[in-house]
């Protein structure tokens, strides 16, 4: 990296960058050197722009005489002489994108595990997931719909209700019972859930039917 060509689009950036134009003079811990480059505590400072702040990293991690060091070590050679706002979590996210880096480094985490297959259930309704659907616009004072899906069988039915809350309120559903006439195959499942509302007659409520 040509160091002073860097150094004079620093220079001319610092124009246009509004960042530094607000701690120019309001903050004691910035300076302005009599050749240009702004810096703060004694490091100078690389405005977002033109890829700058990329190309100073770049000279830090991808040099030859860097030899791709690790996110401390990268930020503290950026740190030596540079500063630009979140600089750690930028040197963070490009070390981890760095493809070098990726392919010849070991891994210093424990090995991920392997995924476990839920069970079979053995019969219909034996394991079952429940979901809400929540904040529907109000029908005959109904906004959420509680639906309930068997795995075995990928079968389903839904109930409509005020909130959540509302389960622990109303009254005990007998399932056994519900079943002959809610049960409905799960790809029918979005019109399943919407016949669950009555149609409403009011002009300020909509109709899910």
């Amino acid at each position: 990296m040509d160091t002073e060509r860097l150094y004079s689009d620093i220079r001319s950036h610092l124009r246009d960058d509004p960042f530094s134009t607000e701690h120019n003079q309001s903050d004691p811990k910035w300076s302005l050197d009599p050749d240009g480059p702004l810096r703060h505590q004694g490091q100078i400072y690389v405005p977002d722009s033109n890829n700058l702040q990329l190309h100073v990293l770049q000279y830090s991690h991808d040099h030859p005489l860097a030899g791709h060091y690790g996110q401390a070590k990268t930020l503290y050679q950026v740190h030596l002489n540079y500063y630009w706002p979140r600089l750690p979590v930028f040197v963070k996210n490009y070390c981890k994108s760095c493809t070098t880096c990726s392919h010849a480094k070991p891994v210093h985490h424990r090995p991920y595990g392997l995924l476990k297959q839920l069970p079979i259930p053995e019969k219909p309704w034996n394991s079952i997931s429940m979901d809400f659907i929540e904040k529907i616009p109000p029908s005959s004072s109904y906004t959420s719909i509680l639906v309930i899906v068997d795995r075995l069988t990928s079968s389903c039915f839904s109930f409509r209700l005020t909130t959540r809350s509302h389960l622990n309120n109303s009254h005990n559903y007998s399932f056994s019972t519900s079943f002959p006439s809610m049960v409905s195959p799960a790809t029918s499942l979005p019109t399943t859930a919407r016949n669950s509302f009555p149609t409403s007659s009011s002009p300020s409520e909509p109709h899910w039917t």
